[in-house]
C-alpha cells in the first residue's frame, strides 16, 4: 500500500468510523434535559423516532461529512476551487 492510500485509509476512519459513530453515539445517548441550547430538541426528536427515520439521519451526516471532505481535500489538490 502507497503513502496515499494510506492516508485516504486513515482520513476514512476518522471521518466515517470514528467521528460519525461519535455524533450517533452522542445523539442516542445525551439525555436532552442536560443540554441548555437549541439542540436539545434534535435530541429528543432522534431518541423518539423510530429505526427508518434515524438511519434516514445517519445517511445525511454521512452525506455532509464526506461533502465538506470533498471540499477541503479537493482544495488540497486544486480539484476543487470555491464556487466549483
Amino acid at each position: 500500500m502507497d503513502a496515499a492510500e494510506v492516508i485516504s485509509q486513515n482520513i476514512y476512519q476518522e471521518l466515517f468510523v470514528s467521528y460519525l459513530n461519535k455524533h450517533i453515539n452522542d445523539l442516542e445517548t445525551i439525555n436532552p434535559n442536560d443540554i441548555n441550547n437549541s439542540m436539545a430538541p434534535l435530541f429528543e426528536l432522534y431518541q423518539n423516532s423510530g429505526d427508518e427515520f434515524k438511519c434516514a439521519i445517519k445517511e445525511h451526516i454521512e452525506f455532509i461529512i464526506a461533502d465538506v471532505a470533498s471540499t477541503i481535500l479537493g482544495g488540497f489538490d486544486g480539484a476543487t476551487s470555491v464556487g466549483n
